[in-house]
């Protein structure tokens, strides 16, 4: 038997480090959150699991993101992205896309925002992910009005409105 317990509870390490990371960033503690992240992305790295490691490298941006480390955020983001499309998780790569949209945003690449912002929406409305379409709609509307494209914006985040209102989505409505 191992150290953390051998058998089944072995089999789950990557995991367990992965909720542990993510609590510790919630907890505040973003540098310890990233040690053990980075440990559980060396297991699915050597077990060549290529989803837990996508997983990942998402929360590892997260991470990133608090650190004030964007251009980090950003490189694991499209490892992230490549890691989705090369296991064809349209669902993984449309999650990647959104916070790659809100990283270009938040660096004023408008082009490059609403780039990834409008593949995401076309992979979630191939998903029929109405609450997907509803959080890159109102992303692209957001971008359309910070670059003064008033009517678009208005157009877009009325179909978000719309489609959150048709899901019940009162948190997404208040927006």
């Amino acid at each position: 038997a191992h150290a953390y317990g051998g058998g089944a509870a072995w089999d789950r390490r990557p995991e367990c480090l992965a909720h542990l990371g993510s609590s510790l960033l919630e907890a505040g503690d973003a540098l310890a959150a990233l040690v053990a992240l980075e440990e559980a992305l060396v297991v699915w790295q050597e077990r060549g699991n290529r989803a837990g490691e996508a997983t990942v490298l998402m929360r590892m941006a997260e991470v990133h993101v608090t650190l004030h480390a964007r251009d980090v955020a950003l490189q694991k983001v499209e490892q992230s992205l490549q890691l989705r499309k090369v296991i064809s998780d349209r669902r993984g790569q449309a999650e990647a896309l959104v916070l790659l949209g809100e990283l270009h945003a938040d660096q004023g690449d408008g082009a490059n925002a609403r780039s990834a912002y409008q593949e995401a929406l076309e992979l979630r409305s191939a998903l029929f992910d109405q609450f997907g379409r509803g959080e890159c709609l109102c992303a692209l509307g957001t971008l359309e009005a910070e670059e003064g494209r008033f009517p678009s914006a208005i157009a877009m985040h009325q179909e978000a409105l719309a489609l959150r209102r048709s899901l019940g989505d009162l948190p997404g409505v208040a927006v």
